[in-house]
C-alpha cells in the first residue's frame, strides 16, 4: 500500500500543471480602437469638468492619436479653458511634457484646416508668450507657432471677428513689439506677411457688404497695417 500511495502520488505530480506567478502572464493588448475610444473619453471628460482631470492624460491622448480629429480638437479646446491666469498655471505643466510641441507640429501636418489649426494657433500663442516672460524661449515652439499662423492664413475662407484678433496677436507675439528676431526670420521664410496683405485685402473688399467685416477694419485696421510692415 505505501508503493501504491507513493506511485499514485508521483503520477498526480505528473499530471498536474505547473503554478504561474503573475510575472508570467504576459500583459493584456488591447485593440486599438479601445484605446481611441479610452483617449475621447478622456478629453471629453476633462472639458465637461472644466479641467478637473489630469492635463497629462489629455496630452498622452494627443500624442497617442494625432490621427483623430476629434481627440486632437477637444484635448485643444480643454487646454484653452479658462481665464489667462488658468491657462497660463496649466501651460506651465503641459509645456514641461517630453514632446509635446513636436505633437502640435505632427497635429497641423495632419490636419491643415481651420477648425484645428486655429485652437493649435492660440495655444502657441500662449506658450509662447509665457515662454517669453520667464525669459526661456524655444524655437521650435516658435517654429510651431509660424506654421500655425501660416496655416490659418491658408485655410480660413471666412473670418470672424475674434479670429482675426488671435490672428494678429500671435503674429505679434511672434514677431512683433513682444516677438523676437527668431520669429520674424520665420515669418519672411513662410511668406507670412502677403498671405497676411491678400486676407487683410479680402476684408476690406467686403466692408461694403459684410457688417463683420467693417468691425473688424474698424477695431483692427491700425494694428494690421503695423505687421504689414514686419
Amino acid at each position: 500500500e505505501p508503493r501504491v500511495a507513493e506511485a499514485r502520488a508521483h503520477s498526480q505530480q505528473e499530471l498536474a500543471p505547473p503554478l504561474i506567478g503573475v510575472e508570467d502572464v504576459a500583459p493584456l493588448a488591447l485593440p486599438g480602437e479601445v484605446l481611441r475610444f479610452d483617449a475621447r473619453l478622456c478629453v471629453h471628460e476633462y472639458v465637461i469638468t472644466n479641467g478637473g482631470t489630469s492635463h497629462e492624460l489629455v496630452v498622452q491622448a494627443m500624442q497617442a492619436h494625432t490621427d483623430d480629429s476629434d481627440v486632437c480638437i477637444v484635448a485643444l479646446r480643454g487646454l484653452l479653458l479658462g481665464g489667462e491666469d488658468a491657462i497660463a498655471n496649466r501651460l506651465t505643466l503641459v509645456l514641461q511634457v517630453p514632446g509635446f510641441i513636436d505633437t502640435l507640429q505632427r497635429v497641423i501636418l495632419e490636419f491643415p484646416k481651420h477648425e484645428v489649426v486655429y485652437l493649435v494657433m492660440r495655444l502657441t500663442t500662449h506658450m509662447l508668450d509665457l515662454q517669453q516672460r520667464t525669459g526661456d524661449p524655444q524655437e521650435s515652439l516658435a517654429e510651431v507657432q509660424a506654421m500655425s499662423i501660416a496655416t490659418v492664413l491658408d485655410s480660413t475662407q471666412e473670418w470672424a471677428y475674434k479670429e482675426w484678433e488671435s490672428l494678429l496677436q500671435a503674429l505679434d507675439t511672434l514677431a512683433g513689439n513682444h516677438g523676437s528676431d527668431t520669429g520674424r526670420r520665420l515669418v519672411a521664410r513662410l511668406d507670412i506677411i502677403p498671405r497676411l496683405d491678400e486676407a487683410w485685402g479680402n476684408i476690406e473688399n467686403l466692408t461694403r457688404e459684410d457688417n463683420v467685416a467693417k468691425m473688424i477694419v474698424k477695431a483692427f485696421q491700425e494694428d494690421t497695417e503695423r505687421l504689414l510692415k514686419l
